[in-house]
């Protein structure tokens, strides 16, 4: 047990208890709605024709796939007539760029089709099935075949057009936030890992304070425990927030969050003196690297779909390949200015030091992309959502920092200097007390 992250102390484990119980309430009476809500909302309905044989299809395709792992989709047939339905076979109907083969030891089974089989369907009722459609290359829905089995042959009833086709795209983050919430945060699966997060959470507040630990059951021993409980919740907080904002946000913005909170966190004294100079580099250029990361293809991305926007019988997008080229390209050519830039200067603190003009960065980003999608006409709320976050953290950013300078004025008796009074001062020769 000693090697395990869960609590090794007696009051670690009544807290580990006391958040437990607190999550499972705030999990199934506050959050449980709102994920399941999002989770639905990853699926396009999927409606078609009216079968003439009493029977109605509906099928929920997930928007995104990701090659590594089958795409589930749901399917439900309601039987509309007074009759029972029996040995029906659904088969969706699809299209594909390319072959599909199944990965040896990706997949758990070696065959896989792309329908199934209901025995029986009673009078006025929906039966729900769930079938796993491997896809490596953009699949199409164009029909739904009907087959019944008489007399002990199978037989095609009909075939049913689905009033709109529907591509599901390919994009690993969105698939891989699909299926995070699919496995871990809706149940049985969440139960676990909620259980698993109060644990870890009071171990990490007092892993190596065996020896602290005050006589159990007194007062002081339960003061320890509220202490614990309060530090392990704020914890949970963090690690709720980061899930959070995994699931609301595409991998762009998370990058850029992630680059910001960096900066941002650089720019404090605070960390200056209980870092090393080399943990402080690795730092700089970790959050640069994600700027980077996060700016050069979302920027070239944008760049190319308002030109196609513009001009769309000129301007024909570059294909996946090409695009990815280019954004190689220009990243390279990102890194090698920011490294000349650090060789230059000798300074790297000088490339963290103006946070505004990353947060300008950022913000104009986001508010591009949202118009973007406002003259596409996206449907995808979780984009919207994402790119506002962002742009308000950005102009949040640029006000932090406009706020800090004042209150260092301010602290300083210097109220009526600002940043660019103190630059020409400095070009003029006099020396100012502002940093």
């Amino acid at each position: 047990m000693d090697s395990l992250p869960v609590p090794q102390l007696r009051s670690s484990w009544v807290a580990a208890l006391t958040n437990t119980v607190i999550l499972f309430l705030v999990y199934y009476l506050v959050a449980f709605d709102g994920l399941l809500g999002l989770y639905k909302n990853q699926f396009d309905p999927v409606y078609f024709e009216q079968s003439q044989n009493q029977l109605e299809v509906l099928a929920y395709v997930p928007r995104y796939y990701n090659s590594s792992e089958p795409a589930g989709v749901y399917l439900h047939i309601e039987n509309k007539g007074d009759n029972p339905v029996y040995d029906i076979e659904v088969y969706l109907i699809t299209t594909f760029d390319e072959t599909t083969l199944l990965l040896y030891n990706l997949y758990n089974r070696e065959v896989y089709g792309s329908g199934i089989k209901f025995d029986f369907i009673a009078p006025h009722s929906i039966a729900t099935a769930r079938i796993s459609l491997v896809a490596q290359a953009e699949p199409i829905i164009t029909k739904v075949l009907l087959i019944t089995a008489k007399d002990g042959n199978r037989e095609e009833l009909e075939r049913l057009d689905p009033k709109e086709f529907i591509r599901i795209n390919e994009s690993g983050w969105r698939a891989l936030q699909h299926s995070f919430l699919e496995t871990i945060l809706l149940p049985p699966w969440s139960n676990g890992f909620i259980l698993a997060l109060a644990l870890f959470s009071t171990y990490v507040v007092r892993k190596g304070d065996e020896e602290k630990e005050p006589e159990p059951f007194k007062d002081e021993w339960w003061d320890w425990v509220a202490s614990t409980i309060k530090r392990s919740l704020i914890v949970l907080g963090i690690i709720t927030g980061l899930i959070t904002l995994f699931l609301i946000t595409n991998e762009t913005t998370y990058l850029c969050l992630i680059a910001l909170v960096a900066m941002w966190i650089l720019n404090l004294n605070i960390w200056k003196d209980y870092l090393s100079s080399a943990i402080k580099e690795l730092l700089i250029y970790g959050s640069l690297i994600l700027a980077i990361l996060a700016l050069v293809p979302t920027v070239l991305q944008l760049l190319l779909a308002f030109l196609e926007f513009l001009y769309p019988k000129l301007f024909f997008s570059p294909s996946p390949s090409i695009q990815g080229w280019l954004r190689l390209g220009l990243f390279i050519m990102a890194f090698l200015l920011t490294y000349r830039a650090t060789k230059k200067t000798n300074n790297l603190e000088i490339l963290i030091k103006p946070l505004e003009i990353w947060a300008y960065s950022f913000s104009i980003l986001s508010v591009l992309s949202v118009i973007h999608l406002l003259l596409i006409r996206s449907k995808e709320t979780e984009e919207y959502v994402s790119w506002v976050l962002l742009a308000i953290v950005g102009f949040g950013t640029r006000i932090w920092r406009l706020l800090l300078v004042h209150f260092w004025n301010e602290k300083r008796g210097n109220t009526a200097k600002t940043p660019v009074t103190t630059q020409k001062n400095k070009r003029k020769g006099v020396t100012s007390t502002v940093s």
